[in-house]
C-alpha cells in the first residue's frame, strides 16, 4: 500500500513543479514582451490547471496585445463562465467589444466593472463614447458629466460635451463647455470658431462678432470667418465693417456671387449707387 501512495505523491509533486516552472518562464517572457514564448509556456500550464483564472487572463491579454481580439474575447468569456465577477475580464471584454463596435456588449461589461470597482472612472468615458455611437445622446451626456465631476478640467471631456450639446440643439450649454475648454486650451482656435458659429446661429450677433474677431486675430485667411463676420456686422447695421469684412473675404475667394450681391446691397444702403451697380453686375456674370 505504501508504493501507490508514494507514486501518487510523486506525480502530484512533478505536476506542481512543472506548473511552477512553466508559469515562471511564461511570466518572464511576458514581462519582456516576448508574447510568443510566453503563450507557449502558459498553454502548457493550462493543461495542468485548465481553470486557473490568472493564467487565462494572461493568455487573453496576450491575444489582445497581438490584436487577436476574437481569441481574446473567447478566453475572457471562459473566465467569466468560471467567475462572473472577474474585474479584469469585464474590463478587457469591454475594450475588445468596443474595438469591434459591439457597443451594447461593451457597455454591459463596463457597467459590471463599475459595480465591482466604482472608482474605475475611465469606464465612464468609454461608455459615453459607446452611447454616442449608438445615438443615445442622453446617456452619453450622463456618463461624460459624471466623469467631469471627478475630473472637472479634463479637456477631452469638455470638448466632447460641447459637441454633444451642439448635436442635440442645446446651444447655450454647448457654448459653455466650449468656453471651459478654451480656458484650458487657449491656442485651440477651432473651438473659438465653433462658439462663434453657434452664437451666429442663435442670432447673438454682437457676441459672434467678438468671437470671430478673436479667431481672425490668429487666422486671418479664412473665407468663412470673414464672410460670417460680414453677415454679423450687416445684421447689426454696422455697414462700414460689413463692407470691410466682405472685401477681406473677397480677397480669399472672388468667385462667390452671393458675396458680390451682399456688397452691392450694402453700397445701395449707404447710397453709393455706382459701386452698388458694379458689384451687382459682377454677381450677375458669376451666376450665368
Amino acid at each position: 500500500m505504501i508504493l501507490p501512495i508514494i507514486k501518487f505523491y510523486n506525480i502530484e509533486y512533478i505536476s506542481k513543479y512543472k506548473f511552477f516552472l512553466y508559469s515562471s518562464l511564461g511570466y518572464f517572457f511576458y514581462k519582456f514582451k516576448n508574447y510568443k514564448k510566453a503563450l507557449s509556456f502558459f498553454k502548457k500550464c493550462l493543461k495542468i490547471q485548465p481553470q486557473n483564472i490568472n493564467l487565462l487572463i494572461k493568455i487573453g491579454n496576450i491575444y489582445y496585445k497581438k490584436s487577436k481580439y476574437e481569441k481574446a474575447i473567447q478566453i475572457y468569456e471562459t473566465i467569466l463562465s468560471l467567475d462572473n465577477n472577474c474585474y479584469e475580464a469585464h474590463i478587457n471584454l469591454g475594450l475588445a467589444n468596443y474595438f469591434f463596435q459591439n457597443y451594447k456588449k461593451s457597455i454591459k461589461h463596463f457597467n459590471h466593472s463599475l459595480e465591482l470597482e466604482p472608482s474605475n472612472y475611465e469606464a465612464l468615458l468609454i461608455n459615453a463614447s459607446s452611447y454616442q455611437n449608438l445615438d443615445n445622446y442622453e446617456q452619453a451626456v450622463f456618463n461624460y458629466e459624471k466623469y467631469l465631476k471627478i475630473y472637472p478640467n479634463d479637456s477631452d471631456c469638455l470638448y466632447a460635451l460641447g459637441n454633444l450639446y451642439k448635436k442635440i440643439g442645446k446651444l447655450d450649454k454647448s457654448i459653455n463647455f466650449y468656453e471651459a475648454f478654451i480656458k484650458l486650451n487657449p491656442n485651440f482656435i477651432i473651438a473659438r470658431k465653433l462658439i462663434a458659429n453657434l452664437q451666429y446661429e442663435m442670432k447673438d450677433y454682437s457676441s459672434a462678432i467678438l468671437s470671430y474677431r478673436k479667431y481672425v486675430s490668429v487666422d486671418e485667411n479664412n473665407f468663412d470667418i470673414w464672410y460670417n463676420l460680414g453677415n454679423c456686422y450687416f445684421e447689426t447695421k454696422d455697414y462700414k465693417n460689413a463692407i470691410f469684412s466682405y472685401k477681406r473675404a473677397l480677397k480669399l475667394d472672388e468667385y462667390k456671387p452671393e458675396l458680390w450681391e451682399n456688397l452691392g446691397l450694402l453700397y445701395s444702403l449707404i447710397n453709393d449707387n455706382e459701386k452698388s451697380n458694379r458689384f451687382y453686375k459682377i454677381a450677375f456674370k458669376l451666376r450665368k
